[in-house]
């Protein structure tokens, strides 16, 4: 699905976020769809600091067009996510009470977790446990699950849906535009967290803030008005959004294609 509208979950009211006891200025942002005010009071949300961080990114869903880039009305595409791939190689020790946090979390994601095998999987993740299932497409959608209520959505606009010619195309228009980097490797370089094999979707991909920086930069000094086509123009434009807002405030990137 298309990005949607993100609040801050984690915060306190002085907009830094509570982790196991410490405290962060690393912002923890989550899907509006899944907040719940059941949540336990030290993981409600501060919108103070996330209405900055939501009005800069404009973090809500795309009504701008009504196909895919590359002419794609409907499949697949990327979702992305704002989030410390830290926290997603051990979850529970960013949570002051991980067993209630998890029992949480399961009843907030409860419609995408009717498979038993995905919530072993999650539970397995969150507890930095090794994995028991041979499925890896569950634990693909548990990881899922973990950067939605640990990270947040990007607007994904113009990725959504995107099929394999969309990503070539975005990929020649960075190639012409001097860019080196190929958006293949949003779907397909990899888990940041160790999962079992997966045969089929999701395919998952991600950039380190790291990685992010020299692309933020190269992305700054293109001129998207010389990209002919125009969704691909604008897929560009979310791409450097997506650098630039994890970049700034010190978040890695996830994503998703499915």
């Amino acid at each position: 699905m298309a990005g949607t509208s993100c609040l801050a979950a984690g915060f306190d009211w002085s907009g830094r976020t509570i982790v196991a006891g410490r405290t962060s200025t690393t912002s923890h942002i989550e899907s509006a769809s899944v907040a719940d005010s059941s949540a336990p009071t030290e993981w409600m949300v501060s919108c103070r600091r996330l209405a900055i961080l939501c009005e800069r990114l404009a973090l809500c869903q795309s009504t701008e067009r009504k196909t895919g880039t590359g002419g794609t009305a409907m499949g697949y595409g990327i979702m992305a996510y704002a989030v410390e791939i830290e926290v997603l190689r051990a979850p529970s020790t960013f949570a002051a009470e991980p067993q209630e946090f998890f029992d949480w979390m399961v009843q907030v994601h409860r419609s995408s977790l009717e498979s038993e095998d995905r919530r072993t999987a999650l539970e397995e993740l969150f507890f930095s446990r090794p994995a028991t299932g041979s499925e890896g497409f569950e634990y693909g959608y548990a990881l899922k699950i973990l950067c939605e209520r640990f990270g947040g959505s990007l607007n994904n606009g113009h990725w959504y849906p995107v099929g394999s010619r969309g990503l070539d195309m975005i990929g020649e228009a960075l190639a012409g535009l001097g860019v080196q980097f190929d958006p293949n490797d949003l779907a397909y370089s990899g888990s940041p967290v160790q999962l079992p094999q997966i045969d089929d979707f999701p395919a998952i991909g991600h950039l380190t803030r790291a990685e992010m920086v020299p692309l933020a930069k190269a992305l700054e000094d293109v001129d998207l008005s010389t990209v002919e086509d125009r969704g691909v123009a604008r897929a560009i434009a979310e791409l450097r959004e997506w650098c630039l807002f994890c970049t700034e405030n010190g978040l890695d990137l996830v994503s998703f294609y499915h």
